[in-house]
């Protein structure tokens, strides 16, 4: 995706001086102003990282979990 001209870019953000914007850290957050600005697609790079991370972070430790689990019941069986 190609950034818009940096003139374009000015042009927008001065528009929006004075405006009170919505904040949310997942959805409305400084890099999502930027990045609609510059390249007309509201996105943030950081909250999708963190969502990967999260959900792989999270399959491991199900995974952990479930191992453990697994392990004693089975130690609980052979007592």
């Amino acid at each position: 995706m190609s950034p818009y001209p940096s003139e374009k870019v000015v042009q927008a953000a001065l528009q929006q001086v004075g405006q009170i914007m919505p904040y949310s850290v997942t959805s409305a957050n400084c890099e999502h102003f930027v990045t609609e600005l510059r390249y007309g697609n509201c996105f943030s790079e950081q909250v999708a990282n963190v969502a990967l991370c999260t959900a792989v972070g999270g399959g491991i430790l199900a995974a952990a979990l479930a191992t453990l689990a697994i392990i004693t019941r089975s130690r609980r069986q052979n007592q």
